[in-house]
């Protein structure tokens, strides 16, 4: 429910996200906190509370926190006007595929769809000069 209610705050932004970011140069505190103070409440929570069966709701939740803050963080780069919100993108990316191979196990596997220029090794292109990532790279 306190998740809902923060959240709530990038409700004026539901038709354009890129509004959010551009709302930062007027606002730089935007959404930050709340979505920090979610992500921060959940992973306090400890496994072991958590009755059986409900650990795949408890992980659901801690991945969504993610994927705002996250995301808030992606908007936030993408006004300073440099590279930073790509390498943003793709290390949320590359964290949320490691996380999900963790969350299931040494016997899991995954398919990874990615554009052509988030996969590759980036450090055999220009994207290293520019200090640029990409998941190809990082994995």
């Amino acid at each position: 429910m306190k998740a809902r209610l923060r959240y709530q705050c990038f409700d004026p932004y539901m038709d354009d996200e890129q509004e959010y970011a551009r709302s930062l140069l007027y606002y730089p505190e935007g959404c930050r906190e709340g979505v920090i103070k979610t992500l921060q409440e959940l992973l306090q929570k400890r496994l072991d509370s958590i009755p059986p069966g409900k650990h795949g709701a408890f992980f659901d939740a801690v991945q969504n926190a993610r994927i705002v803050k996250n995301a808030e963080s992606y908007y936030r780069a993408m006004i300073q006007a440099d590279d930073k919100s790509w390498n943003v993108r793709d290390k949320h990316m590359m964290d949320t595929l490691n996380l999900l191979l963790e969350h299931y196990g040494p016997e899991s596997k995954g398919i990874l769809w990615a554009h052509n220029s988030n996969i590759g090794d980036y450090r055999a292109t220009s994207m290293k000069i520019r200090g640029e990532v990409n998941i190809g790279g990082l994995a």
